[in-house]
Formats: C-alpha cells, structure tokens, sequence
C-alpha cells in the first residue's frame, strides 16, 4: 500500500465561529488578580488586548489587527472527527474503519476569505478561576484547502469528497454547529472552483 495525498478545498454555507483558547501554562488566575494569558494564534493575542482596551474605558494605544486572515488557521483534527462521525449514515464505513483509512497531513488549515470578527468571552472553569477566550467568527464567504492521506486500497478521494459533503451539512465544524443542534459551521465540497472570485 501506498499512500496518496490529495488537497480537497471546502466552502462555507453558513458562518464559522470557534473559540480561541490560551494555552493551558497561563490560562488560569484567581478571581481579582490579572495574569497575561497565552493565545495559540497572534489573531487570538491581539484581540484579546484590543477587547481589553476597549473594556478599560481608557485612552490606550490601539491596537492594530492585521487585515491578512491567514494568520488564524482551524485545527484540522475537527475535520476528521467530523467526517468519522458521518461515516455511517454516509456509506455505511465503521468509525473504526474509516479512522484507518485516512489521516489529515498538517496539523492546522488556513481559514481564508473573509475578514473574522471577534470578543472576548472570560469563562468560570472551576469556583475560584476564570479562563479568559477569545471567540472568532468568520463570515462567509470562507474557505479552507483540507490536504488529506489516505490509503486508496481502503477509501477513494471520491469517497473522501462524499463523507465531506455529509459532514459539512450534518456535522459541521466549530461552535453551535449542526451536530450541537446549531447551524453554524455549515460547509460543502468546492466542485466548481467558486471561491477563486475571494482568494
């Protein structure tokens, strides 16, 4: 067996929205005592000191986020578990199976084509604790270029294009998606190359 890699491009239908978590070496501080939290992504770091700038009330320098989106990417992991959690009502694959079929080659995938907008949202963890994020939604139009291996003996990139379309209308991708009784996170396959009028 060989493997093959393929890049298959999907499109947005409805807006991508997912929280951006600091990490977990400065996430939590005690209620009333400040610690700078550490963001995966500089989109992340810099929108949570604008939303503070703003929450101060003071005459702060302001703080300059980039118009070039590709500096958010989405964790190509969520993809997978979505396209795993199809693969049932799609074509009958086990989750076992399809697991082993394929894998995603690069940790992360660029989000692109839109301009993401973005708060701050602190949340209580434990009794004592905050953890402070960041919540970023993409409008659409947004894509991504999804680059896949996969072990043609077990699953062609025809299958891999069908269990996309399943997961990107059934599952989703992000926060309030279809799966979470959400519709957020909505995406299809790009068969006719429409997004190459926002690339």
């Amino acid at each position: 067996m060989i493997p093959k890699t393929t890049i298959i491009r999907i499109v947005g239908d409805t807006p991508l929205i997912y929280r951006e978590w600091v990490s977990h070496a400065g996430c939590c501080r005690p209620l009333g005592e400040k610690r700078v939290p550490l963001f995966r992504t500089e989109l992340g770091r810099l929108a949570y000191y604008e939303q503070e700038r703003l929450n101060s009330g003071e005459f702060l320098p302001k703080v300059e986020i980039p118009d070039d989106p590709s500096i958010s990417k989405y964790p190509s992991i969520a993809i997978r578990i979505g396209m795993v959690t199809a693969c049932t009502s799609a074509m009958g694959f086990t989750k076992r199976g399809i697991r082993q079929a394929f894998r995603m080659a690069d940790e992360f995938t660029l989000i692109q084509g839109s301009k993401p907008k973005y708060r701050a949202a602190p949340i209580r963890i434990v009794l004592e604790r905050m953890m402070t994020t960041v919540v970023v939604e993409w409008p659409v139009p947004w894509f991504m270029d999804v680059k896949f291996v996969y072990d043609p003996d077990v699953i062609t990139e025809e299958q891999l294009r069908k269990l996309l379309y399943v997961a990107g209308f059934g599952v989703g991708i992000g926060e309030w998606r279809p799966e979470r009784d959400g519709q957020n996170g909505m995406f299809h396959v790009d068969e006719m190359e429409e997004t190459k009028k926002v690339a």
